[in-house]
């Protein structure tokens, strides 16, 4: 467990915190900031439901609002990670790949959280062309590398499937999964189709694939490691790196102040407890 020593270690910046606005005004006032700044801004609340609430509120006055949610809860990731909040965190991350000034919500655990580098995360994002020249089975560990797994048939975001010289795969973003037909070591052609009926919708040309995962390294492991270990497989950034000279508040920095020492005393119980 001493790697939860170098995980916990709030970041060193210059902050904003307010006090005395009410919860209507703040959003305004957030929106506003973000609009006459033209720069990105980066929320840090103590809780989930914080920054549920506070993301659902500014969704009124500002269309570039996110969330990166994690759960307040340390032992989660190692009991059940939720698919939702997965796809809201990568979703976010794939938000962050342009430099229009956004949003972003996060609580204490999600600003705390191991992330791939920005660079290793924007070179992953992959564009794959009609009659371009790879191997069925490098696109296969491509998709590995991006993050999705392998099933029989694909019918939900996240999942590829292999069925000859067919691939299919159900990108990040997209409405309907692509299907890959291949003739020999290049693409044939480039499909939409329909995740129940398994029935072809649209042609394409190119597509972009983009990573599914947050554990984003040249080889993935066999068995699925929690993101507590990435720093053992590839340099590691945080939230506040996905962003450009990002504005960034701490909503109640008291209260997230209180709840870093307590999950710090709870890290540390859970140490002497298992030693």
């Amino acid at each position: 467990m001493q790697f939860l020593s170098q995980l916990f270690v709030l970041p060193k910046t210059e902050n904003l915190s307010f006090f005395g606005l009410s919860k209507e005004t703040y959003s305004i006032f957030l929106a506003s900031l973000c609009q006459k700044e033209k720069r990105s801004i980066l929320v840090v609340t103590a809780s989930l439901y914080e920054a549920n609430t506070l993301v659902d509120r500014l969704s009124t006055y500002f269309e570039e609002t996110y969330l990166f949610p994690m759960d307040d809860f340390l032992t989660s990731e190692a009991v059940a990670m939720s698919p939702d909040l997965k796809l809201r965190r990568i979703e976010t991350l794939m938000a962050l790949m342009d430099k229009k000034p956004k949003i972003v919500v996060t609580n204490l655990m999600g600003y705390l959280r191991f992330l791939p580098e920005r660079k290793a995360y924007q070179q992953a994002i992959t564009t794959l062309s009609k009659n371009q020249e790879i191997a069925p089975k490098a696109l296969l560990h491509l998709f590995q590398q991006l993050g999705y797994h392998r099933e029989t048939i694909v019918t939900n975001t996240g999942e590829m499937a292999e069925r000859g010289f067919i691939i299919d795969v159900f990108p990040l973003l997209e409405e309907h999964p692509i299907r890959f037909e291949f003739f020999g070591d290049t693409i044939d052609s480039i499909r939409i189709f329909d995740e129940k009926t398994q029935k072809s919708i649209a042609s394409l040309d190119t597509i972009t694939i983009q990573p599914f995962t947050e554990f984003l390294v040249q080889e993935p492991p066999e068995e699925e490691v929690s993101q507590k270990f990435l720093p053992n497989y590839a340099p590691v950034a945080s939230l506040y790196d996905y962003f450009e000279n990002p504005i960034l508040i701490y909503q109640d920095f008291s209260t997230i102040e209180a709840s870093y020492r307590t999950m710090n005393e709870e890290i540390w119980t859970y140490q002497t407890t298992k030693d």
